[in-house]
């Protein structure tokens, strides 16, 4: 069992990398350690803990927990998940296109606008990979060099969310190395904080990081899974219906925004 330093509790308004998290500003005691006072200049300075640079990327880093701008979101018992709307898989030049991503983007950012207007928590699930790519799958190490110059590479513009996406204060980002949103992240710890029951999908691609959300999502036995179809992509017709087909089969709840909206307004 993991010993951590100290005993208070993580804020949940805090931006996890994959990696097992390192609790600096949940101890009080590193808080006050934060700022130090610079010999003889009679000003402030930061402490070595708390340097951060910034990036392209969604979220302001570095290190692998980041407080956020604001409070940590309040707990509706349902969450908006968006996967994956990052210029590498939406862009049509992108060295990962999904087909149809743009076509699925106003649907998206029509999901996003309904969770923030009933408060619903959102979370923006992305891909980040080292330069070299030696974090990525076997399978993709031939899109990094020598072989190419990767994709989502972390701090580069194919890296941030798509426009108009993009992330507000509060929000919760959740970086992972894979296709499910919930492998070797945090996602399912801060979800169960918030008292989630109800997780709701949106994103790309459905047959990839869709799909195997919506498993993992099934297994970990939230109480309800919902993708909103129309707020998703495939590179096919073809693809996307067999796809939602066998979600429908385990038990996800397939919708379209509008009714998902509707059904929030009742």
């Amino acid at each position: 069992m993991l010993s951590l330093p100290c005993t208070a509790p993580l804020h949940p308004a805090l931006r996890f990398g994959p990696e097992v998290p390192r609790v600096l500003r949940a101890c009080p005691e590193t808080r006050a350690r934060s700022t130090t006072r610079r010999p003889g200049s009679g000003r402030l300075g930061r402490h070595p803990v708390d340097r951060r640079s910034s990036a392209r990327s969604p979220a302001t880093r570095r290190g692998s927990v980041v407080m956020a701008a604001a409070a940590a979101p309040a707990s509706t018992g349902e969450a908006l998940i968006v996967i994956d709307m990052q210029n590498d898989f939406c862009l049509p030049d992108a060295i990962l296109r999904v087909n149809g991503a743009m076509d699925c983007l106003p649907q998206v950012v029509a999901a996003v606008e309904e969770a923030r207007r009933r408060g619903t928590p959102v979370f923006w699930v992305i891909r980040e990979h080292e330069p070299s790519g030696i974090d990525v799958e076997r399978t993709r190490t031939h899109l990094f060099p020598p072989h190419g110059p990767g994709a989502t590479v972390k701090g580069t513009p194919g890296a941030a969310l798509v426009s108009p996406l993009a992330v507000a204060d509060g929000e919760l980002v959740v970086v992972k190395k894979r296709f499910s949103a919930f492998f070797q992240t945090p996602l399912d710890v801060m979800l169960r904080r918030l008292g989630t029951r109800r997780v709701v999908l949106c994103g790309v691609q459905t047959p990839n990081c869709i799909r195997s959300a919506a498993f993992d999502a099934v297994s970990l036995d939230y109480e309800q899974v919902t993708v909103l179809h129309d707020a998703t992509a495939s590179k096919s017709d073809e693809v996307q219906k067999a796809n939602l087909e066998d979600m429908a089969a385990i038990g996800v709840e397939i919708v379209a925004v509008s009714d998902w909206s509707a059904e929030k307004k009742k």
